[in-house]
């Protein structure tokens, strides 16, 4: 299963978002992103908006649970 991440730091001058994505394209997850958090900040009305920063990484994980499927050889069956 993929899982997708993402973490927001909102400072006084700057607002950074990183997204780790555990599939997908990462140029179109950063432009997604950077579209909600342009929209966010424009509905604040804010004076002076802060920058904005965005960073998405693809991050490939295995499954901890994950075992390949017996055959039954190795109890000495026809694996049928």
């Amino acid at each position: 299963m993929a899982s997708n991440r993402v973490r927001v730091r909102a400072r006084r001058r700057r607002v950074t978002v990183r997204a780790e994505l555990g599939s997908g394209d990462p140029r179109t997850a950063s432009y997604e992103a950077r579209q909600a958090v342009e929209e966010a900040l424009a509905a604040c009305c804010l004076h002076r908006p802060p920058r904005l920063r965005v960073g998405v990484r693809v991050r490939v994980r295995s499954d901890a649970v994950w075992a390949p499927i017996s055959t039954g050889e190795e109890f000495g069956g026809t694996g049928a």
